[in-house]
């Protein structure tokens, strides 16, 4: 486990030695607990910053809670009762929508790339 440290360590600072300083002061911009590295990122997208790995960013996993009023799936974050206010909107159920519109949320059309 040490090994894999050191060498760990070795690589993080060859890595950090041949930065230029825009490419450090961005790594550095990076660690801080601020959203100023995502602006412009789109245009000024740096392929050595894992993006992903910042520290505001949240994990989107598997809604896999569900309001205890209204039965909605939420994410574990998410706040309670955001869906239905604590159970005091209630939303009534859509109905099955027709034809071919049906279709096309069923994936059962002969062409089901074009929607």
């Amino acid at each position: 486990m040490q090994a894999r440290r050191e060498e760990q360590a070795e690589r993080q600072s060859s890595l950090r030695a041949a930065e230029t300083p825009e490419q450090s002061h961005q790594r550095q911009a990076f660690t801080r607990n601020t959203w100023a590295v995502f602006y412009k990122a789109a245009f000024e997208y740096h392929a050595t910053l894992d993006y992903s790995s910042h520290r505001l960013i949240i994990k989107m996993e598997r809604m896999s809670i569900e309001c205890r009023f209204c039965r909605a799936l939420k994410w574990k974050v998410e706040t309670a009762g955001m869906c239905c206010s604590e159970g005091k909107v209630s939303i009534p159920l859509l109905k099955k929508p027709v034809e071919p519109l049906k279709q096309l949320f069923s994936y059962k059309t002969e062409n089901p790339g074009s929607f």
